[in-house]
């Protein structure tokens, strides 16, 4: 018997850009790292990596491609309420025929959303006869077009009249979306969630509950993130030493499923309970400077961050990472904090529960509780949690346990 090295072909709309994309390029470079060939297909490109291929050489078509997402844009302006992500699957790159495709042994989806993939193109997929594998780090497979389905409950019958949609009199996307994912969705697809919670919600579906299902975490490289001396990170930012750092997000403050909102209310309960809380704590706020004063208490903008070594020393000056996300799967900054030894305070939803042990490396919060959000933020900027933060994450998140899992489903034996 010999081992047998398949071309695995991964397919994502983006090579770094979102959550999606970060996580599954840190999955091709740990195949190509551990010696196996490995490949992206995508529409952006970020990097100089020769293994990461846009999907078209003519700028013609790649046009045409981000036209039909704008396309896709405008019809949901007239039907997707505010603040919510929904996608269509109608527009999308014929893929099928690219050689890269022809000569995979393996095609592994990602997300393939904003008009890269479309289902009719999936389906065309499907008709090859290779092994596919899909990742999914979000909901929009098993639903009628949400990414997150909120408190709704439909794709677990069938998918019509989304709360998430208006005007679903005049065109019903949810219900068209569902039915054509019924319609050409095979058994042979395995399905891989990156958190306990999303495998749970998706074997409940209607769409994929007769799919096989596999539960494989997101790794990280910890040469890239790792614990740095605090001091310094502090000053690199300008901020004291004796000062206790919160930090959180920026760019996702109008994101309600963020849970900005939870934040911020926590920290004006601090402040008024404690009227030396802004002498003793300050905020480091990763991304935009949204130009809106929230708090009393001083907030350092570190502005977009895409230098690895930066956000590291962002993590390690920071003495607690708040992520108050209401729905999420498993969000690599939680990740990313704990390799770099800063405790994490979340509520107790979805995937944070697979990452977080409450007041062992980060706190649990009941969900909804803008009181319980401060009292994490009070214990983990009280307690030393560095060693149990790095430590949880080197066992859950290493590289090659993550890359072991999915070779095991490339079968490659």
């Amino acid at each position: 018997m010999h081992t047998v090295r398949p071309k695995i072909l991964i397919i994502n709309t983006a090579e770094t850009k979102g959550g999606a994309a970060v996580a599954c390029n840190r999955l091709h470079l740990g195949l190509r790292e551990m010696g196996y060939d490995s490949k992206m297909l995508v529409r952006h490109k970020s990097s100089y990596d020769e293994n990461v291929i846009v999907f078209t050489d003519s700028k013609l078509k790649l046009n045409l491609n981000l036209f039909l997402f704008y396309i896709e844009l405008f019809i949901l302006k007239f039907f997707k309420r505010k603040g919510v992500d929904f996608s269509l699957g109608t527009f999308g790159a014929s893929l099928h025929k690219h050689p890269l495709v022809k000569e995979a042994d393996v095609i592994h989806i990602h997300w393939t959303q904003n008009s890269f993939l479309s289902l009719a193109e999936l389906e065309k997929l499907e008709k090859l006869g290779k092994k596919i594998i899909w990742t999914l780090h979000d909901m929009w497979a098993f639903t009628g077009g949400c990414h997150y389905n909120q408190t709704c409950e439909k794709f677990k019958t069938s998918c019509n009249g989304c709360p998430q949609l208006k005007n679903t009199f005049i065109l019903d996307f949810s219900k068209q979306i569902f039915k054509k994912k019924q319609k050409i969705y095979s058994k042979n697809i395995e399905i891989v969630t990156p958190s306990v919670w999303l495998g749970r919600e998706s074997m409940s579906s209607t769409l994929l509950k007769n799919n096989k299902h596999h539960i494989i975490p997101y790794n990280i490289d910890f040469n890239l993130f790792n614990q740095k001396n605090k001091i310094e990170a502090k000053e690199y930012f300008g901020i004291k030493p004796e000062k206790k750092i919160i930090l959180f997000v920026s760019m996702n403050v109008e994101d309600e499923r963020k849970g900005f909102q939870y934040l911020k209310s926590a920290i004006l309960d601090l402040e008024k309970a404690d009227t030396l809380f802004s002498e003793k704590y300050e905020i480091l706020a990763i991304g935009r400077n949204n130009n809106e004063k929230h708090f009393n208490t001083k907030v350092h903008y570190t502005g977009r961050l895409s230098d690895f070594e930066k956000i590291s020393m962002a993590y390690s000056a920071a003495d607690v990472f708040v992520a108050p996300s209401v729905q999420d799967n498993l969000p690599n900054t939680v990740i990313e904090s704990l390799a770099c030894g800063t405790p994490v305070v979340a509520f107790n939803i979805g995937g944070m529960v697979d990452m977080i042990e409450h007041e062992q490396n980060g706190y649990l919060a009941s969900f909804g509780s803008e009181k319980e959000i401060a009292n994490g933020i009070l214990y983990c900027t009280t307690k030393d949690l560095s060693a149990n933060c790095i430590n949880s994450a080197k066992f859950k998140f290493d590289t090659a346990k993550a890359v072991g899992k999915y070779l095991e489903l490339y079968n490659v034996i």
